[in-house]
């Protein structure tokens, strides 16, 4: 039953029979919505065609490089030389300096493609095939990634998907749906940005990092080529559409009034919590910290409940450092954790003893927890950089209802008896990292359903748990612009140094107060690199907190703790210092 039910019943008891019959049908009647209005649709992740191969298989409309006259090719820094052949561009790359790329933009080489006259690009998509040559291709660390760069007639910027090249000469399909209606999935658009006035098209490569300097150094210097061809604009969405299953948008929940959650608001209101320094220790095993091993019975398990004593030590070393909140995932792409039964779906065997293990460790070490639900890696149709697609049916198809009533919202209330058990260590529930990342959202209609999922996730954490609701939105300038109306107690951006280029404003140039947002900000995912200066400077902002990425993720941004715990202890020392001036 419903936290509020006793209550509701002491109103009807003393109430006039028109007040109680009211009460019952308003009060008592379920959140969600009943199963049957769900009809349901056999979708699974085989169904959902591959997204980029999809798409390069429509008829073009428009040939940009067959346009007469000829649009004008140059090459930016790091491309040495260029020639054009027919409908193609191959372009010489050359990194000299390996103790450069510590710096973003030297790591990007772009080639550009200056249009006769601008071109519309609205209702559009604008696809090329691409291939790169030579030691560009960087494994290890962070891979590289090649990308369309949009410019309009004023000058402001489009960004497309970041597509990772996953070998040397290897067929990389390029893709932007230019839009300011929804997110471009590791893209951004100028909020101002002229769709219909496109005059610039531009193709950047952007070397990846290798973990360790010294590995980098010897691979120094880096240089191939990069050929693009096949370049093409689609202009039918509707058709482009047709290649994918209609994503269900229906809520599963109902936004009723929930008297429990908005007493717990006003009190989460008056509540004055310090600024706070934690680190994203987001996985031991990307997938399966929670639950049976999901490649094999060797062994069965993995788990967090099989290294309980390593995350202690863990959470103390990082205590040390000066580290008060910790964020973690759980479920990631859902590629474990869940079971398939005759009714649907349910916890998976494990999770729960996982689960314990992480809150129990965070009780003997004081720690808060901010546990992220899902990844965007959930709607993947194919492999990711962590080698196995998502589930998408359980966000897009029918199959949600059964997933989310099911499978999630017992978990959730396990989860939340194990949150009282252990003194309350969870600060907040992330529901899905970064969204706007997901790579079903190129497709239009993806963006909306998307939302209707996070929505019914957040209605049902509130209707069904105490806990207090967060969204790992990608950046500061959209973690607002996409997900505005969504019951979010604690507002989340993430940032990383190219974002001050490519995704403006950024956090550190703007105050906290001129937001109009009196719900707590923090900075969820933060890049390590100039993490000395950027968390003074978020505090100074006004922001509640801040998460580094990360501790042990193994994906080449490491947390230097030694720094972060000087960082911190400057961070105490500056009121004294300011009372000592006064």
């Amino acid at each position: 039953m419903k936290r509020t039910t006793k209550f509701l019943i002491a109103i009807a008891c003393i109430g006039a029979l028109g007040l109680a019959v009211l009460s019952a049908r308003f009060f008592f009647d379920s959140y969600l919505r009943k199963e049957a209005a769900m009809i349901p649709k056999e979708i699974t992740p085989e169904n959902y065609f591959r997204l980029l191969g999809a798409l390069s298989r429509l008829p073009g409309t428009r040939m940009p490089f067959s346009a007469h006259p000829h649009p004008t090719i140059e090459g930016g820094p790091g491309v040495v030389a260029w020639k054009r052949g027919s409908g193609s561009i191959v372009a010489d790359i050359r990194f000299p300096d390996a103790a450069r790329l510590a710096d973003p933009e030297a790591r990007n080489a772009r080639v550009f493609i200056d249009l006769p006259a601008p071109i519309d690009l609205s209702n559009a998509v604008l696809m090329a095939r691409a291939q790169v040559y030579g030691n560009l291709v960087m494994k290890g660390g962070s891979f590289s990634r090649i990308k369309f760069e949009l410019y309009d007639v004023n000058g402001r910027t489009l960004l497309g998907p970041n597509v990772r090249v996953t070998g040397v000469g290897k067929d990389i399909p390029l893709i932007v749906r230019p839009t300011l209606s929804s997110p471009i999935p590791t893209g951004f658009a100028d909020p101002q940005f002229d769709l219909s006035r496109v005059k610039r098209i531009v193709v950047r490569f952007m070397i990846g990092q290798s973990l360790g300097a010294g590995r980098a150094q010897a691979n120094a210097p880096f240089r191939g080529s990069l050929l693009i061809d096949q370049m093409i604009v689609v202009h039918d969405l509707d058709l482009i559409k047709k290649f994918f299953p209609v994503p269900d948008a229906r809520r599963v929940t109902e936004n009723k009034i929930n008297l429990g959650y908005e007493l717990r608001k006003r009190k989460w209101r008056m509540e004055k919590e310090d600024f706070f320094v934690g680190v994203n220790y987001p996985w031991r095993n990307y997938g399966w910290d929670f639950g049976k091993n999901p490649w094999r019975n060797d062994p069965l398990r993995d788990g967090w409940a099989m290294h309980e004593d390593e995350l202690t030590r863990n959470f103390a070393r990082l205590r040390a450092a000066g580290v008060t909140y910790v964020r973690f995932f759980v479920f990631c792409d859902a590629r474990t954790g869940f079971v398939v039964t005759p009714k649907g779906y349910a916890i998976g065997p494990y999770v729960l003893e996982d689960t314990e293990a992480i809150l129990r460790a965070a009780s003997k070490t004081n720690m808060k927890l901010i546990p992220v639900l899902f990844d965007f890696g959930i709607g993947n149709t194919e492999g990711n950089e962590y080698d196995a697609p998502g589930h998408p049916e359980l966000v897009f198809s029918p199959k949600k209802y059964a997933f989310l009533t099911e499978a999630v919202l017992p978990f959730l209330r396990k989860l939340d008896a194990l949150n009282d058990r252990y003194g309350r260590p969870i600060a907040y529930l992330d529901l899905m990292n970064e969204p706007d990342n997901m790579a079903l959202l190129v497709v239009p209609g993806y963006y909306r359903a998307l939302k209707a999922w996070l929505e019914d996730l957040a209605v049902i954490v509130h209707e069904e748990t105490s806990m207090k609701v967060t969204l790992g939105a990608r950046s500061f300038a959209d973690f607002r612009r996409w997900w505005s109306g969504m019951d979010i107690d604690a507002y989340q951006f993430h940032f990383y140094e190219n974002m001050a280029i490519e995704m403006p404003p950024i956090a550190t140039d703007v105050p906290k107060k001129t937001l109009g947002i009196d719900e707590p900000v923090f900075c969820g995912e933060l890049d390590p690199n100039g993490m000395a200066i950027n968390i003074p400077r978020l505090k100074e902002q006004g922001y509640d907190g801040v998460l580094v990425w990360s501790y042990k993720a193994g994906d080449g941004f490491g947390v230097d703790l030694d720094n972060l715990r000087k960082t911190v202890e400057a961070l105490k020392e500056e009121p004294k210092k300011k009372a000592g001036e006064k």
